[in-house]
């Protein structure tokens, strides 16, 4: 019974010599991993941001552009653009 015992403990600390490098560079993966997503999500995050501030800002272009185009109109138009602002309006109210 004594060579088989000594036999099991030579295989148990065999075992944790070879295992124990093997538990602590799995352990580092998964927290590069995790530090890997971390970066991930938040740069997901940053991009979802980029989209709003890009979506608003061309909102507000288009929105300086056309009263922009209203302006100049009325400068150098400002009888036909009256008519034309006033038509606009009139066919929105009617409009179903």
């Amino acid at each position: 019974m004594d060579s088989s015992d000594s036999r099991m403990k030579s295989l148990e600390d065999q075992w944790r010599s070879h295992s124990a490098p093997l538990v602590q560079q799995i352990e580092d993966l998964k927290l590069k991993a995790s530090t890997r997503q971390a970066e991930i999500e938040l740069k997901l995050s940053e991009l979802q941001d980029f989209k709003q501030e890009m979506k608003s800002s061309s909102e507000e272009a288009k929105t300086k552009d056309e009263l922009l185009k209203s302006l100049v109109c009325f400068l150098l138009f400002p009888f036909f653009c009256h008519n034309l602002q006033y038509l606009t309006h009139v066919s929105a109210d009617f409009s179903v």
